[in-house]
């Protein structure tokens, strides 16, 4: 069959729907339960002779968008891949579009602020899986990230500082864990920021609504305060007394009540004027006691662990 007769077949299709009282603007709605038209025999149809439904309608002069498509209806047009993408799934989009005769010009200027948000949603997914060496450009570019590049850009104009002083994050621990030669470093940092967020939880737990959390006094960024107290997490009760670490005497400028919580042991740190030393230990015993279970059981799994780990990484260290 010609091309021309299959375009006519397909407009006289239309016509037929139309005495038949069916919306044709709107097919997919109208046909879901219909017994005479089914919408997918339709669609072939149009679609045969003039590409899709949309142009079918165009050339019978009927084309206007049908409202406007709901949120939830766009959200399930895209979505963040493993890699952090913001992806479009091209068959919902193509219903979508279909279903609301909209053009893909106006498919765009309608995904465009839920983009935005599921972009910065993949880069917050991103920062907290690979946090602080995932920062760096030589990560991003060696493993071809350039969409997390891009990101970065967009919302804090590939500012690493930005982003950090925007989330709430550590600069200082990015920063060094780009300059530092220690073979470990990366771990070692990676271990204190999940310490960091296990102590906020249990924190939370102990002392609800009363935590304020990367709290900046002066040059100081108190890992949490609560009330008068400042309290810092530290995955070693030795850290603060570090080659070139001034924690201590920095914040002791601010506060006489400072309390390191560490998460292992080092005899040789005893508490000092001002300094309060609280192990993790204890915090899983007042977890215990205040029925918070869950996050009891999370704390000791990590210390467990991480000891575990450090072992294993000082016997290599040893064999080489």
């Amino acid at each position: 069959m010609g091309t021309q007769k299959v375009q006519e077949k397909a407009l006289e299709l239309l016509d037929e729907l139309i005495d038949a009282g069916i919306d044709i603007t709107s097919l997919r709605k109208e046909l879901i339960e219909h017994t005479e038209f089914k919408y997918g025999s339709v669609k072939n149809c149009l679609s045969r002779g003039f590409g899709s439904i949309k142009n079918a309608l165009k050339a019978y002069g009927l084309y206007d968008p049908i409202g406007t498509p709901a949120r939830l209806e766009l959200e399930r047009c895209i979505y963040i891949s493993d890699d952090y993408r913001v992806v479009e799934n091209r068959h919902k989009s193509y219903e979508l579009k279909e279903l609301y005769n909209i053009s893909d010009i106006q498919f765009k200027k309608h995904i465009l602020g839920i983009k935005s948000d599921l972009e910065k949603e993949a880069l917050e997914e991103y920062i907290k899986e690979t946090f602080p060496e995932g920062l760096s450009r030589g990560y991003i570019r060696d493993r071809g990230l350039w969409h997390i590049e891009s990101y970065m850009r967009k919302y804090f104009s590939g500012s690493a500082r930005k982003l950090c002083e925007e989330w709430g994050l550590s600069y200082e621990i990015f920063n060094y864990s780009s300059r530092s030669a220690h073979p470990h470093c990366c771990f070692y940092l990676n271990k204190g920021f999940e310490f960091e967020r296990l102590v906020s939880k249990a924190l939370d737990c102990l002392h609800p609504n009363a935590v304020e959390k990367q709290k900046i006094v002066g040059d100081c960024r108190p890992d949490f305060v609560i009330g008068d107290v400042w309290l810092d997490a530290k995955l070693s009760k030795g850290t603060v007394y570090g080659p070139g670490v001034k924690t201590i005497d920095k914040y002791l400028e601010h506060t006489g009540n400072l309390t390191v919580i560490y998460a292992r042991d080092d005899e040789r740190i005893n508490e000092t004027g001002g300094v309060k030393f609280l192990s993790a230990r204890q915090l899983i015993v007042e977890l215990r006691k205040n029925g918070h279970y869950e996050v009891a059981v999370e704390m000791e799994e990590f210390l467990i662990d991480l000891d575990n780990q450090i072992n294993i990484l000082s016997k290599g260290d040893g064999a080489a």
